[in-house]
């Protein structure tokens, strides 16, 4: 058991530094970013990274280093419970998360029906957040919190389709690959559809710990991936702009 969680301890490392490239690229080419919708896909990455470090962080100190100096520290103002299991701190980073991609697609999309899709949807989530933390608070540091994941993936997955009827309406499928937005929603499509069934029927197919882990992990190489593949052309692109 010993050797599977050093394994996934990789994998889960493996991931960190894809989100971490991600980010690299989404700050060195923000100057081409900063009057765009990606801008916010800048500041989510950021915000990720730093979730993933501080936590990350935390949890390999307890389970390698429990009696360092770090740990005791922390111990002075938290509980230990909250140290030990820490996705309290992925719940609430999730919160912001999803606000950030409302915000990025109501500056995405211009048509005015569908912007009142968004901010409609942007509006309810809220009230979601409070629902979910009044009725499931016992879960925060347990699990992640039902109800704003889901509500929050099947929002941007109705937002996505609003971006690609657009592209498709606007017959502009021709240069689609070229655009960072196609990427980007790409990737949140691909990523939170998929965590969807994963977070529900997980327990119900009796997914393993480990299995359940590294196909969140294999999700998170698709969903940065194709982040990073966006930066590279969206920068390839302008540079030859400039030419």
């Amino acid at each position: 058991m010993k050797t599977d969680l050093e394994f996934l301890d990789y994998l889960r490392l493996s991931s960190v530094f894809l989100e971490f490239f991600a980010m690299a690229l989404a700050l060195a080419t923000y100057p081409l970013l900063k009057k765009s919708s990606a801008k916010y896909i800048a500041v989510i990455l950021v915000l990720t990274v730093l979730v993933e470090i501080l936590g990350g962080t935390i949890s390999f100190s307890f389970k390698y280093y429990e009696n360092s100096m770090f740990i005791q520290y922390l111990l002075m103002f938290f509980p230990e419970d909250l140290l030990r299991m820490n996705i309290w701190i992925f719940n609430i980073n999730y919160i912001f998360v999803f606000a950030l991609y409302f915000m990025y697609y109501d500056s995405l999309i211009q048509q005015k029906y569908d912007r009142i899709i968004i901010r409609v949807l942007a509006v309810i989530f809220p009230f979601v957040v409070f629902l979910d933390f009044y009725f499931n608070i016992e879960t925060l540091n347990r699990s992640l919190m039902r109800g704003i994941l889901i509500y929050g993936s099947l929002s941007l997955f109705l937002a996505s389709t609003l971006y690609f009827k657009k592209i498709l309406l606007g017959n502009q499928t021709q240069k689609i690959t070229s655009s960072l937005d196609f990427w980007i929603v790409l990737s949140i499509s691909v990523f939170y559809i998929s965590v969807i069934p994963l977070f529900l029927f997980a327990h119900k197919l009796n997914f393993t710990h480990s299995t359940y882990v590294i196909l969140l992990i294999a999700l998170n190489y698709i969903h940065y991936g194709l982040f990073i593949t966006g930066f590279i052309i969206n920068s390839r692109n302008q540079h030859s702009l400039e030419k």
